[in-house]
Order: C-alpha cells, then structure tokens, then sequence
C-alpha cells in the first residue's frame, strides 16, 4: 500500500490537495486491516506524503513536484557517540517510511563512498559535515558526480553551496545558558571538541553571556574533548575551580565528565551543574536535536530538486536534576573575552576547599 500510494503520488495520480479514501475503503482495496491502513497512513503523514486533518479526512501534500527516491545513501561517523547512531536511525525510518533502500558508508572514507554510490546509480546523498579541511573537496566532488545531496547539522559550514537542514543549535545553546542563570550560576563553562570546535556554539554562548552581563573569562572556554578523553584529577579540579555549572557538546561526554566527577566523590547538581547538548540520555539536562523532522526535511529536499536552501529547525530543551542552583562562589577571573580575543593575565587558582 505505502509502496503503491507514494508511486501514485510521485505519477500525479493522486494530485496534491486531493483527498484519500477512508480507511475501511483502503483496507477493502488492498486486502489489509484497518489498523494496518492507519498504520501506513501515519507513516507517509510523517514522510511529508500526506496530511491529516482532524475530522475532515487525510490528503496529500502540497508539493510543486516529487522526484521519486528510491535509493539514497548515508554516511556515518563518530559511532562511538550515540547522537550520530540516532541520527543515523531516524535516516533509515524515513527511508522505509517511502520505501526507499537505503545505502550506508563511512564519512571517514566519503570519496570512496561517493564513488560507490555513483557506480550503483545512487543519485540522492544525506550526509553530516566532517573536517572542514576536506568539506569543499567532497562538495566538488558530489557536484561533479550530480549526486542530490543535504548537509545535515553543519555548525561549521553551513552546507556550503548545497542544502543543508540544520538544529537551530544557537537557540538550544542560548536557552540552556539562559537556565542555567536563571538558576543562579555566574560561571558557567563551555566545554568542546579540540578537533571539530563549533563556532555557532561558542557564538551563542558568548553572546549569551555578555546580554546577561557576564563576562567569558578565558578559562570558560575549553578544548578539551576526544574520543576515550581522561578526565584526571587536575581537569576536574581545574574545572571545579573555574565554574559552577559546565555546557558540555555532546552528551556522550557529559556523561564521561559526570561520571568522573561523581567517582571523585561530588553530587553532580549540588557541588557542579552539568548539561549536555544531543539529548541521547534521559540523565542529564541537554538540548536536544530534532533528529525525525530533520530526516524528513532533508528528504523533502531531496525529493523536491531544490538546490542550496538552508533549513533551521528548533531544537528542544531538557532540564533534569543535573542542573541545579549554585551551593558556592567562584573567585572573579580577570581574563575577559572581547572583540574576537582574550586579553589580560588570569590569577593563580586555589585548590579545592572541601
């Protein structure tokens, strides 16, 4: 049925506007149960084939055309984090969901992928940034191929000149900054990766900070992560020192550093506040990236030809136990960031008085 109802709307058989059957019709007309029928009819509402309106009936989508997709490819990397497995989950449901295959590849080796992909007849690609040092030769070279390709949640870039779907991480960050002073905190750190730092993230949080008068010291600010990072002692203790609450970029970090501080024997909400960004666990406050609707965005692109639009989606936020009110005081930093750098000497730190 999903099959036979997307090929019609691709044909112009079903125009768009134009109303489905009702249920127990549809059941009759494929030999299936109505429950089976709700259950197809939900699936193509959610890959933008459809829509519903209640008690009215379903119809399909306003659409200018509909090229048909029946294979697209996908790279994956980082799999170690769980964000990029969801986002990665949330592909392959929408694939199934018009009944397309779907081809996966590692980002790691994105030349040889596209090449694969070409030879195999692929013409449509959704794939995450990676180096930036690479990004504008692979864009080259999916151009070259003529392969339809959206950029998925490029903080850095930006998607260069194809289309790109983005989590509005800017107001995710902005709003998990603005909790965390709403909570009190006057400190606050944000902790990213050394190799693949955001710079909207890091945008966000500055000026964030600066519209509640906060200074960023250059402390607040750190580079720290990678892969199997160590939090040692002397981090924890230098963190510990420098802030009340820490906004960590990817959950599966957050939850390293949590872990670290609570083996060291501190209540996580109480002696430090920690929030995560990718929202992959249900622990820890973390913003959350709308990974369902930003599949089917990228596969309305895909399906629609359109070249180099840039989608922004709002990101949600959840505040759970790991943020809290500050219990202590942080000594004042004399390093303050402005215009683009640091400038001033930073005061010798003391230890922990516990």
């Amino acid at each position: 049925m999903r099959r036979d109802l997307v090929r019609k709307i691709q044909a112009g058989i079903l125009p768009p506007g134009g109303r489905l059957a009702n249920a127990r019709s549809l059941a009759a007309s494929y030999g299936i149960s109505q429950a089976t029928v709700q259950a197809t009819l939900a699936k193509l509402v959610e890959s933008g084939h459809l829509v519903r309106q209640n008690g009215i009936g379903t119809f399909v989508a306003q659409r200018e055309f509909w090229q048909a997709i029946d294979m697209v490819g996908y790279m994956v990397h980082a799999t170690y984090n769980p964000y990029h497995l969801s986002m990665l989950a949330a592909i392959s449901r929408q694939a199934k969901a018009i009944g397309a295959n779907l081809l996966v590849g590692e980002g790691e080796k994105a030349e040889e992928f596209i090449r694969e992909l070409k030879a195999a007849r692929c013409r449509y690609l959704i794939r995450p940034p990676f180096w930036a040092s690479r990004e504008r030769q692979i864009w080259q070279q999916l151009q070259q191929q003529q392969i339809n390709t959206v950029i998925i949640n490029d903080f850095w870039l930006n998607g260069g000149p194809l289309n790109c779907v983005n989590s509005d991480i800017e107001a995710g960050v902005a709003r998990m900054v603005e909790h965390l002073i709403g909570l009190g905190h006057r400190y606050i750190m944000l902790l990213d990766e050394n190799g693949a730092m955001s710079p909207q993230i890091i945008a966000a949080f500055i000026r964030t900070m600066e519209y509640n008068g906060l200074a960023v010291t250059r402390p607040l600010l750190r580079t720290d992560l990678e892969n199997n990072i160590f939090f040692s002692p002397e981090l924890l203790q230098d963190i510990y020192d420098t802030c009340t609450a820490v906004l960590v970029t990817h959950d599966y970090y957050a939850l390293q550093l949590a872990g670290a501080f609570t083996k060291a024997n501190y209540q996580i909400g109480r002696d430090i506040s920690i929030a995560g960004i990718d929202a992959t666990t249900e622990i820890i406050s973390s913003i959350e990236h709308p990974v369902d609707a930003i599949a089917r965005e990228a596969f309305k692109l895909l399906a629609a030809g359109e070249k180099n639009r840039k989608i922004t989606i709002p990101p949600l936020c959840h505040f759970r136990e790991t943020t809290a009110p500050p219990t202590r005081e942080i000594q004042p930093q004399q390093a303050i960031y402005g215009g683009g750098r640091f400038h001033a000497e930073l005061p010798a730190r003391s230890s922990i008085q516990r």
